[in-house]
């Protein structure tokens, strides 16, 4: 059979034959076993310093040994007749060393790769049946060793041995077995090392979930959170074409390649294991996010590394993390702070440009903290916490920072357990009630010449006198206006039924509701109505009620007394 070895788009026979064996290199890990394969071939081949391929032509001397690729390599019909139609190159014993060493050289020279632009290409090998140039062994390889026996001492027929290395066949023997460029494997990328690991820990963080709604809200879970790196090394190794071009890409991207594809880059697999979380992946269960992928490419040694670091969690996409403190006045008033951090989760794969986890947070912030005058979820994470019977769930401050670059949120929240408000619409309320009692009557007289005037008791006493005042301050409401009437803060338009929504409309007084529970708090005080006394019947009589409204501040003040006189 043939040897053909194809260098520089020329083929060249070598002559005789040499014999040829194959070795399959099979990788595989414990775990994984036959990933990827390659192969070694080994020629072992005799050298005839008279005959044969490369040629050396002993009719004359100072001749150069030659590779010719004339078609003279099928041995004749005739037995020991040796190749029909091989030219005669004579015979000089005085040549026989010289044609040694350039057939030698010659060789070595056939079984050199060739180098271009610093990187080595491969040779084409062919071994077929006599006349055919296809359907046989055909591979893009590497040659490892070249080795000569020393034993024909130059002048004699002499063996070597080639050692050479590829990793996939350009051809099948047979149409239907593997196929172009295979391994045998029927791998899509030509791998020799896979390296990965995984290290599962638990976060230092927790997520809490409350159960109930309201009033009922309570603690429910503490739920873990696990960090989870994943580093993963693969090596590639060429395939090549007929022409020596890279199959697939290099080796690196071979690598590249396969750990996309079949280790599942960026997916949050990981491997089976005790942790039963791990099994339940998924929107009802734990959940990856904050996928950060670290990559190294190493063109020299065909390796393509990654770092793959993310977390596991469970419910919404943030880690909402909550204190609650508190603290007992002297007057016995119980404050409750909440401190409350949102983290946003970033739910994007990990080869998007952009994150979302900012947009996670906020999506979070608007059920747990909404806008206007409804009763934000930290209300109920702080009473039920607190363990406090009552907390006025009007919170005393309220303050909210948003970090967009990190996807944080923080909020902070004061209560209390004041009293509930008694004025629709109100945040806060001071109502005070201030009592005169009746004191003795006396008159003072001056005399001249005395220190201190004279003293008399009127046998009288003074009258009763009540007030009543109130300051309060009223919640947000609808505004009659947008940004577009008023870019500057200047309301140019502002119409006059605008101006008095503002300054008469949202005047307590004015709403039927809020007016409404001011008058209770007018009668409930009213000395008329005081359970405690009898006010003797058109002896209680009122000062002229003042009402003060500041729309801008949203204050309203009243005030107003009574001077009455009571049943003895």
């Amino acid at each position: 059979m043939p040897i053909i070895v194809t260098k520089d788009s020329t083929d060249y026979y070598l002559v005789p034959a040499p014999l040829v064996s194959f070795t399959r290199n099979t990788y595989s890990n414990i775990g994984r076993p036959q990933f990827g394969a390659d192969f070694n071939i080994t020629l072992e081949g005799t050298l005839v310093p008279e005959k044969g391929n490369p040629f050396f032509d002993m009719t004359s001397a100072g001749n150069d040994a030659e590779l010719s690729t004339a078609s003279w390599t099928k041995p004749s019909a005739v037995a020991n007749a040796g190749a029909d139609n091989e030219p005669d190159y004579g015979y000089d014993e005085d040549e026989l060393l010289a044609s040694t060493l350039r057939k030698q050289e010659k060789i070595r020279s056939l079984f050199s790769n060739p180098v271009v632009d610093g990187v080595a290409k491969p040779i084409i090998i062919n071994i077929t049946n006599w006349g055919e140039t296809t359907k046989g062994f055909k591979f893009a390889a590497f040659v490892n060793e070249i080795t000569f026996d020393p034993a024909s001492r130059g002048v004699k027929p002499g063996g070597y041995t080639i050692n050479l290395t590829f990793d996939s066949f350009l051809n099948s023997a047979n149409d239907d077995e593997f196929g172009v460029n295979n391994d045998e494997l029927n791998a899509k990328y030509s791998i020799t090392s896979v390296t990965e690991t995984f290290d599962i820990s638990e976060d230092n963080r927790v997520n809490l979930t409350f159960a109930g709604q309201g009033v009922n809200t309570v603690l429910d879970q503490v739920n873990k959170i696990y960090a989870i790196a994943r580093s993963t090394t693969v090596v590639g190794a060429p395939r090549y074409d007929a022409d020596g071009a890279y199959v697939s890409g290099a080796p690196w991207q071979q690598a590249s390649g396969y750990l996309y594809e079949t280790l599942g880059l960026g997916s949050g697999i990981v491997p089976t294991g005790r942790q039963t979380f791990l099994s339940n992946l998924g929107d009802n269960n734990y959940k990856i996010a904050d996928r950060v992928i670290t990559e190294n490419i190493d063109q020299d040694q065909g390796s393509y590394s990654i770092t793959e670091n993310y977390i596991a969690y469970s419910g919404d996409p943030v880690i909402h993390t909550i204190n609650v403190d508190t603290n007992t006045e002297q007057n016995e008033r119980n404050q409750v702070s909440v401190q409350g951090t949102i983290q946003g989760l970033n739910t994007l794969g990990p080869f998007e440009t952009t994150k979302n986890n900012f947009v996670n947070a906020s999506g979070f912030n608007i059920k747990a903290n909404p806008s206007g005058n409804s009763i934000p979820s930290g209300y109920f994470y702080g009473k039920s916490l607190s363990e406090l019977n009552w907390l006025n769930p009007i919170p005393v401050s309220k303050a909210i920072s948003r970090n967009v670059e990190g996807g944080v949120i923080t909020y902070s929240y004061t209560f209390d357990d004041r009293p509930p408000n008694l004025v629709s619409g109100s945040v806060l309320e001071t109502i005070a009630v201030n009592n005169t009692y009746p004191g003795e009557l006396y008159s003072a007289t001056p005399v001249i010449g005395r220190n201190q005037p004279v003293l008399q008791y009127l046998n009288s006493r003074s009258e009763y006198k009540r007030s009543l005042n109130i300051n309060i301050t009223m919640g947000s409401t609808e505004n009659n206006w947008s940004y577009d009437d008023a870019p500057s803060g200047y309301w140019n338009g502002a119409t006059q039924s605008n101006i008095q929504k503002w300054l008469i409309n949202d005047n307590p007084t004015n709403n039927p509701i809020s007016s409404g529970d001011l008058d209770k708090i007018f009668q409930a005080v009213n000395p008329v109505n005081d359970p405690n006394f009898t006010v003797r019947n058109g002896k209680c009589f009122h000062s002229a009620p003042v009402g003060n409204w500041d729309a801008y501040g949203r204050t309203y003040s009243y005030s107003i007394e009574w001077t009455y006189e009571r049943e003895v």
